[in-house]
């Protein structure tokens, strides 16, 4: 991944960019991608510069 493409999605995850707030082809040129999709080398990519999307479990102590 070249590193001005690396920068842009690295602003994207940092919430730097308001994606609820712009058009839908803004959003996809943000992400950098299509409404297609990625292809299976920017899935692995991301990946890796991202990790997986996954939700921490917080404990709850009930009383």
């Amino acid at each position: 991944m070249d590193e001005k493409k690396s920068l842009a999605l690295e602003a994207v995850g940092g919430e730097v960019v308001n994606m609820e707030n712009i058009p839908i082809e803004g959003v996809f040129e943000n992400l950098k991608c299509t409404r297609e999709g990625l292809r299976s080398n920017e899935v692995k990519e991301r990946l890796q510069l991202f990790g997986y999307n996954k939700l921490e479990e917080k404990k709850v102590c009930v009383i």
